[in-house]
């Protein structure tokens, strides 16, 4: 006989010691379990406390690239010290310090993080970068980590992909820390964090000759760039102002700016080494300074600004192409060299022609209302500085005191760092300089016309060469005569002082028709010469220059000849 089937509807009875053991086991694996996890966290806070350097390893070993770390050590219960640090064969540094609370590792949060004497090479850095992406195109989950504040001091950052076979260090944070807020270690993804606009200031970066890790080449003192993550990710800057640069003309420059055009051709469009678009890239307050024997030996006065928009950063060299750079206007006084500058103005070029994509060099291009030194103004005048490879030429022209000024000059970096500077004088009045240079001794009417070369290298002048005409009549008077009259003595008797006087005044006012003044200079000596043609004669003084010795610390300067 077969036992009733139960009816469905009907509600079962359920056993009560049943539910009663039920419970029992769900509270001893509860128990189990929370004694596991309560066991692990002990020995896991242990281990950190304790032993952080099996802690920091244990993370090393989830890295991509792989990484050893020196001496581990907290230096209080919420910082921690990781010495000696070296991840994949792209970053080193001499010590990381990490500020963080449990809970907010738990939510991969780092409040603070810094880094001591870090080294990051690029070349290394881009090559793990194209394996990982290649690897793990499709894995979107990256280092999900944040960074609340990042420290960088005495960084470098070695840039080994600007031109080949060559590192170019770059300098971050030597006098202070450079700073950046809320770092993502992330893909970009659809959170606000991502499109949120950062502003970043970077502080003091040099760039350096790779001839001569002494010698500057661009200074930054302060940079600040604008950006979002996202557009960061795929190289795009919204904005970069660079405050006081100054930019060391010379031949380190030249060689640095030839070979990075040159590596610039082969960068591809894409991928970590693809070029950075700049979506407005201002300069304020700029200058130049010219290098030699790579250090800076003249800075210009003068300031330059510009703006550009949609630019790449490894184009920056054609920036004068697309927007004007201005030099700011200045009126300046240097009381201990008795110069004054009124008025300057002008422009500043890179890479002259445009149109040459091999072009090489700085050109500004300057007018000054008044130049003047000593009181000798020289007005209107305009003048060309051109930098490149070989040296520097610059022309000069302007008005002065009635008649034209003209020069130029060159100067070789390979030549040995030779130069040579030509003056031309047309129609200039005599009289004015005359008495500003010299109206203590002498005073002199006319006009000057005539060429002076001088040549020289480094800083010894190797040779003056030199003809300024007196085309037009005109009256020398030797005010210094007139005190050896002065000065003679009380028991001359009246016969010789009136004989002195006919002399002297022979000697002191001698008017002219036309006349000529020559140098040639030498180290070993030089002679010169001015001839003054007149009613009275042709009247000649010849000067010689020996060189100085201990023995004859004085030049000498010869007789005076009168010629009928």
């Amino acid at each position: 006989m077969t036992d009733p089937i139960p009816d469905p509807a009907q509600p079962q009875k359920t056993d009560p010691e049943v539910i009663r053991i039920r419970w029992e086991r769900v509270a001893v694996y509860l128990g189990s379990i929370a004694l596991v996890i309560a066991m692990w966290f002990c020995a896991l806070v242990y281990t950190i406390r304790y032993h952080p350097d099996r802690f920091v390893d244990h993370i090393f070993a989830q890295l991509p690239q792989p990484a050893t770390a020196g001496k581990v050590f907290w230096i209080n219960r919420r910082t921690l010290e990781i010495d000696d640090v070296k991840i994949g064969g792209f970053f080193y540094a001499d010590s990381i310090i990490i500020t963080a609370s449990p809970f907010g590792l738990i939510r991969r949060h780092v409040a603070k993080l810094q880094v001591l004497g870090g080294q990051v090479f690029t070349k290394p850095l881009y090559a793990a970068m194209d394996k990982t992406t290649g690897a793990k195109a499709s894995d979107d989950s990256g280092l999900n980590w944040t960074i609340g504040r990042l420290e960088i001091s005495r960084g470098t950052l070695m840039l080994q992909n600007l031109i080949p076979d060559t590192s170019v260090p770059v300098r971050l944070g030597v006098r202070w820390p450079i700073v950046l807020y809320d770092i993502h270690l992330n893909r970009p993804d659809a959170s606000p964090a991502m499109t949120k606009e950062q502003t970043v200031e970077v502080e003091n970066v040099v760039f350096v000759s790779p001839f001569d890790p002494i010698a500057p080449v661009l200074s930054l003192p302060l940079t600040q760039v604008r950006f979002t993550y996202t557009e960061f990710w795929h190289h795009q800057i919204r904005e970069i102002d660079v405050m006081k640069p100054t930019l060391f003309v010379g031949e380190d420059l030249f060689w640095f700016t030839s070979e990075f055009k040159k590596a610039r051709k082969s960068v591809p469009a894409q991928g970590p080494t693809a070029p950075w678009n700049v979506n407005h890239f201002e300069v304020q307050y700029g200058q130049l300074a010219v290098s030699a024997f790579g250090q800076p030996v003249v800075r210009f006065p003068f300031f330059f600004d510009t703006k550009v928009d949609n630019i790449q950063l490894d184009q920056l060299d054609k920036i004068s192409a697309k927007s004007t750079i201005n030099i700011q206007r200045l009126s300046q006084d240097y009381p201990d060299y008795k110069i004054r500058i009124v008025d300057l103005t002008g422009s500043l070029y890179f890479s002259l022609p445009p149109t040459d994509a091999d072009a090489n060099n700085v050109v500004n291009t300057i007018h000054v209302q008044e130049l003047s030194w000593n009181d000798i103004p020289v007005t209107d005048a305009n003048s060309t500085i051109t930098f490149d490879p070989e040296g520097i030429y610059g022309k000069l022209n302007g008005q002065c005191e009635g008649g034209e000024l003209s020069g130029n000059f060159e100067f070789y970096y390979t030549k040995g760092f030779t130069w040579n500077v030509d003056f031309f004088a047309q129609k200039i009045n005599c009289e004015p300089i005359a008495e500003k240079v010299g109206g203590k001794y002498l005073t002199m009417t006319g006009e000057l016309d005539g060429k002076l070369t001088v040549d020289g290298q480094v800083t010894d002048i190797q040779n003056v060469q030199g003809s300024l005409k007196l085309p037009s009549a005109g009256v020398v008077h030797l005010k210094s005569l007139d005190d050896l009259l002065n000065h003679l003595p009380v028991d001359t008797s009246a016969f010789k002082r009136d004989a002195l006087k006919i002399a002297v005044s022979t000697f002191e006012t001698y008017p002219y028709s036309d006349g000529e003044l020559k140098l040639d200079y030498k180290p070993e000596g030089g002679v010169g010469s001015l001839i003054l043609n007149g009613p009275n004669g042709r009247r000649q003084f010849d000067m010689y220059l020996h060189p100085f010795s201990k023995s004859d610390a004085s030049s000498k300067v010869a007789n005076n000849k009168d010629k009928p």
